[in-house]
């Protein structure tokens, strides 16, 4: 990409950042310049704290007592926040978050342009959960760019510099949600993918457990298992959520919310295999894929803050686009009103919350706090319901496929063997095949 282009996708993008982080979150200053990114202040104290031999979960951060609640691994992956002023990570941060979008939107599709740019530097104002993430100082823009950067190719078709999977596995294990994207590329075939991306997370985790084993420990028998509080709270926009303000009553609420849930991922493992193999009524889209599977995560987490759909960017490039001309009107419809929605953020901005006061909610205040996870869920639902039976069996033809590529490749199968006697005459024709002719791979297709 050359200068020019870089500069072009990029500054517009630092330059609304630059304008807009002070304003996000209460407590930040203009000039001089200093925002008041309160979770990135966790990442940084929780480093140091890591550095100076305590616990990272008995980090708090002073004034919001904010917790960190990441695997051991994002701690370490953190250690060089522990050197060097607030101003300077937050400058770093802000940067390295608006560049993450331009890479996201190249690999959309877009082009290295001022359009771009221009694109980008709208979404850093315009979409609640971008504006809130860089506001905060939240790693959910980084999250969401290694796995679209791993699953979607470069739109100049440059060469792949790592092997599919890794990403996907180190974006799970500095955050377990996109632990979904593992079983939905299960689902999918793509088995080489998956086992990259195990091997990543796997091996990422336990290299925490070796440096950190308490806290490896601790992480993965209390604190994954911890809700906050604050689970009624309208800035949580997952279907947990939205149960407890519905029902007001924690046990009903807290079951109804993850029995949706369930049928929700189930849903979005669905609606995944088939726009990502094709083989559901709407052609084969692996961006469209990739966003509603981003999405799901949102809407099955117990909690989503709203600065958590990130997601919502990748939709808006494609719902907005010019590519779903096969998709049923009314489910693009459908869409476009939730990318809609999630960039207003209309439940913090039109609802009161905090101390008890979303159970105090009317019906329409209660039906504007459920909107978004609901029309989530909606559209996967909606989808995934007539796709089940193709995609299901598309799957169980590619795992017959599999094992049937294993079991030629055996011990025993070769051509010496009794059991491939009868195909010496196909080995013979292969030998006699046009010079310069090229076999195509059986197995491409499970990569």
């Amino acid at each position: 990409m050359r200068i020019r282009s870089v500069l072009a996708t990029h500054v517009p993008g630092i330059i609304a950042a630059a304008l807009v982080l002070p304003w996000v979150i209460a407590g930040g200053s203009a000039w001089p310049w200093a925002p008041n990114t309160i979770d990135l202040d966790v990442y940084q104290l929780t480093a140091r704290d890591l550095l100076a031999g305590r616990s990272i979960y008995d980090t708090r951060t002073p004034g919001w007592d904010l917790p960190f609640i990441y695997p051991p691994i994002a701690a370490l992956l953190a250690v060089p926040m522990a050197f060097g002023e607030r101003l300077f990570w937050q400058i770093v941060w802000g940067v390295l978050q608006v560049v993450c979008l331009v890479v996201v939107a190249r690999r959309l599709g877009l082009p290295a342009n001022w359009r771009t740019g221009a694109l980008v530097a709208a979404m850093v104002v315009g979409l609640e959960p971008i504006r809130t993430t860089l506001g905060y100082g939240q790693v959910n823009i980084i999250l969401m760019t290694l796995v679209v950067a791993d699953l979607l190719p470069p739109s100049d078709q440059g060469r792949r510099r790592l092997p599919r999977g890794l990403l996907v596995g180190l974006a799970a294990a500095i955050k377990l949600t996109p632990l979904f994207f593992i079983g939905a590329l299960l689902m999918a075939g793509r088995w080489r993918t998956v086992r990259n991306a195990l091997l990543s997370f796997g091996g990422l985790n336990l290299f925490g457990l070796v440096l950190l084993p308490r806290d490896t420990v601790r992480f993965f028998t209390g604190v994954t298992g911890e809700t906050t509080p604050d689970s009624l709270y309208v800035g949580n926009q997952s279907l947990v959520g939205a149960g407890l303000r519905l029902l007001e009553l924690r046990p009903l609420g807290m079951g109804v919310g993850l029995a949706v849930s369930v049928l929700v991922a189930v849903a979005g493992l669905l609606v995944f295999v088939g726009l990502w193999r094709g083989s559901g009524p709407i052609r084969q889209d692996r961006a469209l894929a990739v966003a509603l599977a981003g999405l799901t995560t949102c809407l099955v987490s117990p909690v989503s803050w709203t600065h958590h759909y990130v997601w919502a960017m990748p939709l808006a490039i494609v719902a907005f686009g010019p590519r779903l001309e096969s998709v049923p009107k009314l489910w693009l419809i459908g869409c476009r009103a939730l990318v809609l929605l999630i960039a207003a953020g209309l439940p913090l901005a039109l609802l009161p919350y905090a101390q008890g006061a979303e159970l105090t909610y009317n019906w329409w205040q209660d039906t504007l706090g459920a909107a978004q996870p609901l029309l989530g869920a909606a559209l996967l639902l909606g989808v995934a319901v007539p796709w089940t039976g193709p995609v299901l069996t598309d799957s169980w033809r590619s795992l017959q496929r599999l094992r049937h590529s294993r079991a030629t490749a055996a011990p025993g199968r070769g051509p010496q063997s009794p059991a491939s006697r009868g195909s010496s005459t196909a080995g013979q024709e292969l030998t006699r095949r046009p010079a310069g002719r090229k076999l195509r791979p059986c197995s491409s297709s499970f990569s």
